[in-house]
């Protein structure tokens, strides 16, 4: 049962079971209005247990389109257009976001609760509000060191015609490989310091999810401990889990997405540009993707490997979670 899941704390067993409930309940119509309102609202209700699933694991996108369904079929629930301004938010779609509030206080009005209700959408706006803030300033800080460099001059741009080598043929293969890799660096998508811990933070707690680490810990016990094995599969394995944080982040859900995405991190991992605080969030990352094997995989290796045994810690892993 998904509520009992939930309580556990087991964010995925529960979006299974509710992601079921729903696909159990699409097709059913009562025949009867009356009972087919109270199928509605029954609905309604797994949508949006289904959306806050969703958003703890998240996949935004689905949790959207959970609360949008909600939300059609029991336009008055307050809840249901919660729920969606939530899913909005993650998606960083703040205006709609903020006309899904305007729904609410609309809906809460003549209700008991209205107070209560009121005042946590007037939370949400104000986070909202916030995150509007930081985005403006982000926005405003880059312009800013942009005109420091010149990067908008006319000068600069001259500049830099004339400073290419004239050494090689415009044509050679070297010449098109230099500019091709330029081109695309200049046209890759980047993130702000801001934008790149986030994204970290959110990559983290995905890789924290239970289920997550169930599946590493398999994983490196079918490869009994190695490390090439474990790392050529782990792309598989965790490219699930990296596929919602790509998408919220505006990157492509696939391994193109997620090579661009690293490009973008490693903008504040190292060079001129390298920040403590992106680092330090790089490193939570990296422990929770490689879970059991972190030790392994960061030690130099021979001598000190050998002293690993991944059975041991398996078997202790296990035990502890049979606890539980």
């Amino acid at each position: 049962d998904g509520l009992i899941e939930w309580e556990k704390g087991n964010w995925a067993e529960a979006h299974a079971s509710w992601r079921q409930a729903d696909d159990t309940l699409r097709p059913f119509k009562a025949a009867e209005t009356e009972n087919n309102q109270l199928l509605e609202e029954l609905h309604a209700s797994v949508l949006k247990n289904l959306a806050q699933a969703s958003m703890k694991l998240g996949y935004w996108n689905e949790a959207l389109k959970a609360a949008a369904l909600a939300v059609q079929l029991c336009p008055e629930d307050h809840k249901a257009w919660f729920r969606k301004a939530c899913a909005l938010e993650g998606l960083g779609k703040l205006e709609e976001a903020e006309e899904c509030l305007q729904k609410i206080e609309e809906c809460s009005v003549g209700r008991p609760d209205r107070m209560r209700i009121t005042k946590d959408t007037q939370a949400k706006r104000e986070k909202l509000q916030a995150l509007r803030e930081k985005e403006q300033a982000a926005l405003k800080k880059s312009f800013e060191k942009a005109l420091d460099r010149n990067v908008f001059s006319e000068e600069r741009s001259t500049k830099a015609v004339h400073d290419e080598p004239a050494l090689e043929d415009s044509d050679s293969p070297k010449r098109q490989k230099a500019l091709q890799g330029r081109f695309q660096d200049a046209t890759r998508k980047q993130l702000t310091r801001d934008g790149a811990e986030d994204l970290l933070t959110a990559l983290r707690d995905a890789y924290r999810d239970s289920t997550f680490q169930m599946q590493v810990m398999k994983l490196a016990r079918d490869v009994r401990g190695e490390r090439r094995p474990f790392l050529a599969n782990l792309k598989k394995v965790a490219l699930p889990m990296q596929k919602p944080v790509l998408e919220k982040f505006g990157f492509e859900p696939s391994e193109a997405g997620l090579a661009e995405m690293i490009r973008a991190v490693q903008d504040y991992t190292r060079g001129p540009r390298a920040d403590a605080g992106v680092k330090r969030a790089a490193d939570e990352t990296t422990v929770a993707l490689y879970g059991i094997m972190y030790d392994k995989l960061t030690q130099p290796d021979a001598e000190d490997a050998k002293a690993f045994d991944v059975e041991v810690k398996l078997g202790r892993g296990q035990e502890e979670a049979d606890d539980d």
